[in-house]
Order: structure tokens, then C-alpha cells, then sequence
């Protein structure tokens, strides 16, 4: 029965998963903190209290309005379904917000003085200065769409298009006491976590250094 269990399937799934989740992740998490923490606009401390405010919800408690959204987009059961509600996050937005925020004022003051446009300030000077931040993002994002388990299995009906952390449970479902495909799937699925960590350390290694000389 192992070699009926299409575990390179779920394995590919979780890279896609990953691939085009946490990208986006940052990337909307990036743009929504910029102009909560560098622009004035009337409202602005509001809907950062609101979006703050989502953080003390429980996951659980969002699982049925996100499934009724997605099903009314008609992306149940797809690849989109399970991405979309991984997009925006309120911890993102609010940790690069802190960031930026914590970034001098004359260096951005500076950068519009020599005709610099939000998009380049953004891109050249608040990105780099957020490095670190970004870099501890990307692991958050990585361990948490890799190890997604309620989403998935709320939202998806069929088995093909499993993360592989549900597709480890589909397959100690369909083997019972093989332990030895359970063993070999739990392993190979917690290598790709090691590796992204060890390859991100350095970037989260130089932030924390900035923050104690800070």
C-alpha cells in the first residue's frame, strides 16, 4: 500500500504552497505597514488598531467566515483557496510597521528632498532597512504554510491537492501501523524547514545584533 501513496504529490503541493504564499505574504504584509508607519492620513491610527485587534482573535474563530468567502469566489477545493486567507496577516503588517517606523525620519525626509517617489523610498530605502524583519517573516511563513493542517483540510476536498502535514495524516490513515512510511514521510517533510533555517539564521542573527548595539 506505500508505494500507492503519492506522497512526492503532497511534498510538491507545500513547495507550491510555500512558493507563492509567503511572497505574497511579505509582500502585502510590506505595503500595507508603509503607510501606516511613514504617511498621515486621517484614520490611520484607527485601522492600525483594528488590524492590531485581529491578532487576539483565535485561528479557529475565522475558519468559517474565511471558508464562506473563499466558497463564494468559487476557490474551494483549489490551490487558490488554500493560498488566498495566507496572504494578509496581521502580525506581518504589524511587525514591519514597528520596523519602519523605527527608521529615522531625516534618512526618508532626506530621500523625498531628492525627488525620490513613495514606490523608491519603499523599494531603496525602507526594504533594506527592514531586512532582518523580512528575513524572520519568511521563516514565520515558511514553518506555518509548510505545517498548515486546518486550513487545508477544511478547505480542500480532494487528497491530490494535500499539503504534505495532511498528507502524512491521509497517509497514517491509509497504511495504519506502517510505521516505517510514517517515519520516512515525517523526516523527509521536516528537512526543507532545517534548511530554509539554516539558510535565513544569518539574516535574523544580524538583526538581533543590530537591536542589542541599538
Amino acid at each position: 500500500t506505500g508505494t500507492a501513496i503519492p506522497f512526492p504529490t503532497y511534498l510538491l503541493n507545500s513547495v507550491i504552497y510555500v512558493g507563492v504564499t509567503v511572497p505574497l505574504y511579505i509582500v502585502v504584509s510590506a505595503l500595507c505597514a508603509y503607510p501606516l508607519a511613514l504617511m498621515n492620513f486621517r484614520g490611520k491610527n484607527l485601522i492600525f488598531f483594528a488590524i492590531l485587534s485581529t491578532m487576539f482573535l483565535p485561528s479557529e474563530v475565522m475558519l468559517i467566515p474565511r471558508f464562506l468567502v473563499v466558497s463564494e469566489l468559487g476557490m474551494a477545493d483549489t490551490f487558490a483557496g488554500v493560498i488566498l486567507p495566507g496572504v494578509l496577516s496581521a502580525f506581518g503588517i504589524f511587525l514591519l510597521r514597528q520596523t519602519f517606523a523605527g527608521v529615522p525620519r531625516e534618512v526618508v525626509d532626506a530621500a523625498r528632498t531628492d525627488g525620490c517617489h513613495e514606490l523608491r523610498i519603499f523599494w531603496h530605502v525602507m526594504l533594506p532597512a527592514a531586512r532582518p524583519t523580512l528575513a524572520i517573516l519568511g521563516i514565520f511563513g515558511f514553518i506555518s504554510v509548510w505545517n498548515s493542517f486546518i486550513w487545508p483540510l477544511v478547505v480542500l476536498k480532494d487528497s491530490a491537492k494535500y499539503p504534505v502535514a495532511l498528507g502524512i495524516a491521509y497517509l497514517a490513515g491509509i497504511t495504519g501501523t506502517d510505521v516505517r512510511s510514517l517515519a520516512a514521510g515525517t523526516i523527509i517533510s521536516i528537512i526543507p524547514v532545517v534548511i530554509v533555517f539554516m539558510i535565513m539564521q544569518r539574516h535574523v542573527l544580524e538583526g538581533m545584533r543590530g537591536a542589542v548595539k541599538g
